[in-house]
């Protein structure tokens, strides 16, 4: 049911579970902190958080990412970006999931400048980075017709030792094609197949 978006059912199956004398676990706690973030009612999941620490019960990296997405998706980004700072000065680490997360939130919000910002801190602390985190701020870039900087992250992150997937190079070359670079959209195209990645559907509309 979580997955079908029906979060008010879940809660209320959670809530019927409790009148039948089912106490709660950490999985129940998370489910619940889980759907009311994304119920945009992060104001009763961080009560759930709270919750699961007085019971003692140990807070997973997903809940964690669960409560950054939700806060984000609130609008709510000086606390989440404590939150993840706390996160990281602490256990647990954050991970993959964690940065990319993060970054949506931001450049959804249109905060891609400090996505970028953020980006440049993480790779400097060697922090666990992937092609997800990279493609989803050099697509923000690319909306925003700012093709150089989407180049320049893309060659960044090539530095890095990570290969960007047939979603970056579709969203550069449609940047370039956006702004009237055709002869620079083919040349692309062509780096990316001679590295092995083939196009799809969304590279050629």
């Amino acid at each position: 049911m979580v997955r079908m978006k029906q979060y008010s059912m879940v809660i209320g199956f959670i809530g019927q579970l409790h009148s039948l004398g089912i106490e709660d676990d950490r999985v129940l706690l998370s489910i619940s902190l889980n759907c009311f973030c994304r119920s945009k009612r992060v104001d009763l999941g961080l009560s759930f958080l709270g919750r699961i620490l007085k019971l003692g019960f140990e807070i997973n990296v997903v809940t964690w990412n669960t409560l950054v997405d939700g806060l984000l998706i609130n609008g709510i980004i000086d606390q989440a970006l404590r939150l993840l700072d706390d996160l990281r000065r602490n256990r647990p680490e954050p991970d993959e999931t964690t940065y990319a997360t993060t970054v949506k939130g931001l450049c959804r919000a249109g905060n891609t400048r400090l996505a970028i910002e953020l980006l440049t801190e993480w790779e400097e602390r060697s922090c666990k980075l992937d092609t997800f985190t990279y493609g989803i701020i050099i697509d923000s870039l690319c909306q925003m017709e700012l093709i150089r900087e989407a180049l320049r992250l893309h060659e960044s992150m090539s530095s890095q030792g990570i290969k960007p997937d047939v979603i970056t190079y579709t969203s550069l070359i449609h940047g370039l094609c956006n702004i009237g670079q055709m002869e620079d959209a083919l040349v692309l195209l062509k780096k990316m197949t001679s590295v092995g990645i083939q196009p799809n559907v969304c590279t050629y509309n």
